[in-house]
């Protein structure tokens, strides 16, 4: 007779979430021995309310009430004062209050994350991940010095090298540009020998428009077997219209490690010198799809409600694609309000259907050669755009499938000839040199569902009056 972790497994591969959510219901009432595969299987199905309850069955153990605060967080649920009184007694440089600064974020309180992260670096001003943490609260809520703590720090500390390549790659995340070029003196002066730092450095002179500079470090960096940085030497190659030479730096990273950038790297340079293999890559037209999925007029108003009142005015993560905007917090479909069950259930069953639609899988290919029985959503959000907002093109370098989903629209966007506020699939960014036209553009609506591949260029064009409202979402096979 099977395990019942057998018969997890199984659930799992079969993509059966209900009979999943029944075996982690029956497992709270007697909780295995290895809780840890059916925390995951929770949180792999966006239950992770039964991860939480799981995990509180098994047991009064501290660290395991803290884990379930986490899951309890991601449902929703307000969980800081509880964390915050499990922490007591927790060193300053504790990676858990990393959780309890988001959980103070989620549930509308960053001024007291932002305090409790400050005081936390004043006491461990060597801790890395503090640092970064507290610069992107900063950011996000829009202060004047988001990287104070981390010009103090390297003020004091002159001599590690890590915490210098984690403020340099921080400021270039920040798109500092009128600091930028100092900031990379201070750091290869302090560390000349330093590998790290000169590769931080060499895409932040390409960002710059500084070809020469960028070119030399890049150069004395080409024995470098990196796939994040064979993407990087790839973004610099388009970036001054040297397509054929990106091809060849991301060919490495796509074809031996899938790396995600790299394949778009590759993609948007086979487009650019009109190579055969584009055709192969992108398959014209055929790997988007535009859906409506089954919700009613009643549920998308409600739903929009619902999410505004989870805006609470940040500015999206660094690194995030939109401009003029606001981000949600955290996994938005692991949340348990009415409103998003419903989304979730809607968005799965359209995702299924553009699955079953592919064309059979194909050995080799980026996006048709992954798995189709079983997926999951390895992220979820919510973007609210305001007047001349828009997303810079970009990918999802860890997704497979991604998405953007209409809740609410200003009536301009209908049908204008300017394609103001529509999706555009294809291009990248438009810093690159000589970039190639999307190949399609989306119209969007409300209630209507674009899908296509996480590794394609996508973005949106500025619109003039009221407010975008729209879920995205990545997928991955299970």
């Amino acid at each position: 007779m099977a395990s019942a972790e057998d018969r997890l497994n199984d659930a799992l591969r079969r993509d059966d979430e209900a009979a999943v959510a029944d075996l982690l219901v029956q497992a709270i009432d007697a909780p295995p021995a290895r809780l840890q595969p059916w925390v995951d299987a929770a949180r792999s199905i966006d239950r992770s309310d039964l991860g939480a309850k799981l995990l509180e069955a098994s047991g009064p153990d501290a660290q395991r009430r803290f884990a379930a605060l986490q899951l309890w967080s991601e449902t929703g649920r307000a969980v800081a004062p509880e964390m915050a009184t499990l922490l007591e007694d927790a060193p300053a440089d504790d990676p858990r209050r990393l959780q309890l600064a988001g959980a103070l974020e989620l549930e509308g309180d960053a001024e007291a994350a932002i305090a409790m992260m400050a005081e936390c670096i004043e006491q461990a001003p060597g801790w890395l991940a503090g640092h970064q943490a507290l610069a992107q609260l900063r950011w996000t809520q829009g202060d004047d010095a988001p990287l104070a703590s981390f010009d103090a720090a390297v003020g004091k500390q002159q001599q590690n090298e890590a915490l210098h390549a984690a403020w340099l790659g921080t400021v270039k995340a920040m798109e500092a540009h009128d600091r930028l070029p100092a900031d990379i003196g201070v750091a290869m002066k302090r560390f000349p020998q330093s590998g790290l730092i000169a590769m931080v450095a060499a895409d932040g002179y390409s960002e710059l428009g500084m070809p020469q500079e960028a070119d030399a470090l890049f150069g004395a960096l080409a024995k470098v077997d990196n796939p994040d940085f064979d993407a990087t030497r790839a973004r610099h190659a388009m970036r001054y219209g040297r397509p054929d030479l990106a091809a060849r730096f991301a060919a490495p990273g796509a074809t031996r490690h899938n790396h995600g950038e790299c394949w778009a790297w590759l993609g948007a340079a086979l487009r650019a010198t009109d190579d055969p293999r584009s055709e192969w890559f992108h398959r014209g037209t055929s790997l988007f799809a535009e859906q409506s999925i089954d919700l009613t007029e009643a549920d998308r108003t409600e739903l929009a409600a619902h999410l505004a009142n989870l805006h609470r005015g940040s500015a999206p993560p660094l690194g995030q694609s939109p401009r003029g905007g606001t981000q949600t917090m955290g996994p938005l479909l692991k949340r348990r309000e009415a409103p998003i069950i419903g989304l979730r259930a809607a968005i799965r069953s359209a995702v299924r259907d553009f699955i079953g639609a592919l064309s059979p899988p194909e050995q080799g290919h980026p996006f048709l050669s992954r798995p189709r029985d079983s997926f999951r959503f390895e992220g979820s959000w919510s973007i609210r755009l305001r007047p001349q907002g828009h997303h810079v093109a970009h990918i999802h370098s860890h997704g497979w499938i991604s998405s953007a989903l209409y809740v609410d629209l200003p009536q301009e966007i209908a049908g204008n000839a300017d394609r103001k506020g529509w999706l555009q699939i294809g291009a990248p960014p438009s810093w690159v040199k000589d970039a190639s036209e999307p190949i399609t553009y989306i119209e969007p609506a409300p209630l209507k569902l674009a899908l296509f591949p996480s590794i394609f260029w996508h973005g949106t064009m500025p619109f003039d009056a009221g407010e975008r409202l729209t879920v995205a979402f990545d997928v991955v096979p299970r």
